[in-house]
């Protein structure tokens, strides 16, 4: 009966196999941290309600994006509370060039996606309005992945009567 013997591992050996599976076991961790990072948080994105003159008059929202883009995907919605009168369907869009697709959500709430990237400045909002006592809101909503640096301000408010208008 012949018996073979097994070489045993020598500590040299058990070394360079360790040596060698630290960058792979590190890139294999790696990976799936990088595919689960957050994006730098975005700069400069405003969005603010503005009065232009008496409670009838110049109400809108103004929306700026002057350091970082508004991602595609992005969306800003539009809600009345409390009052009577125009729906919010009845808002001019401008600035935006065509990058807005709208859905109608219910009687008083309007949501605006962003269908690329968007950089400018654009407002919503009617030369005319006739709702009374009305509060509305707007809320930029950004895409999984996204959030909103120190210096970007993701919603803003009007409240206005017939005749004063305040905004935020």
């Amino acid at each position: 009966m012949r018996e073979e013997m097994t070489p045993a591992l020598s500590r040299r050996t058990v070394a360079k196999g360790a040596a060698w599976s630290v960058p792979v076991i590190g890139a294999a961790v790696a990976a799936p941290l990088a595919a689960a990072s957050v994006q730098a948080p975005l700069e400069g994105i405003v969005v603010e309600g503005r009065c232009a003159g008496l409670g009838l008059l110049g109400r809108h929202f103004r929306v700026t994006a002057s350091a970082d883009p508004i991602p595609a995907g992005s969306v800003l919605t539009v809600r009345k509370e409390q009052g009577v009168g125009l729906s919010l369907i009845d808002w001019n869009l401008e600035g935006f060039g065509g990058l807005l697709s709208v859905s109608v959500i219910d009687s008083n709430t309007v949501a605006y996606t962003f269908a690329d990237d968007w950089s400018g400045r654009g407002t919503l909002g009617s030369a005319v309005n006739v709702d009374l006592a009305v509060r509305l809101y707007a809320t930029l909503e950004l895409p999984s992945g996204y959030e909103a640096g120190e210096t970007s301000k993701l919603a803003g408010s009007i409240r206005n009567t017939l005749v004063v208008c305040r905004d935020d």
